[in-house]
């Protein structure tokens, strides 16, 4: 039962967790078509899964730290998260197109 319930208190995490692994996402893709002209055509699979890889393990811990946040201590989490990472003024300029 008490997993269940870290489960359930996880599920408010997941739609921030989710914006903020899109948004990490689009800078990776960014950057990394930047830097493909400086690299040799062979290499760019390889240079595409090393920051997709160096994506996840940055995000792993923070990620795993907001699902498992107890319920006093998400709400406050969860604000602080998209205030740092500006998650609600992405959402915000799409809205505005």
């Amino acid at each position: 039962l008490q997993h269940f319930r870290s489960w359930y208190r996880g599920l408010a995490a997941e739609p921030l967790i989710a914006r903020l692994q899109k948004q990490a996402e689009g800078i990776r893709r960014q950057e990394l078509e930047a830097a493909k002209a400086r690299f040799p055509e062979e290499l760019h699979d390889d240079l595409d899964r090393l920051t997709r890889a160096m994506v996840r393990k940055i995000l792993h811990h923070p990620s795993t730290t907001l699902r498992g946040a107890g319920e006093h201590e998400a709400l406050p989490r969860l604000d602080l998260v998209r205030e740092l990472f500006r998650l609600d003024e992405e959402k915000e300029e799409k809205e505005e197109r």
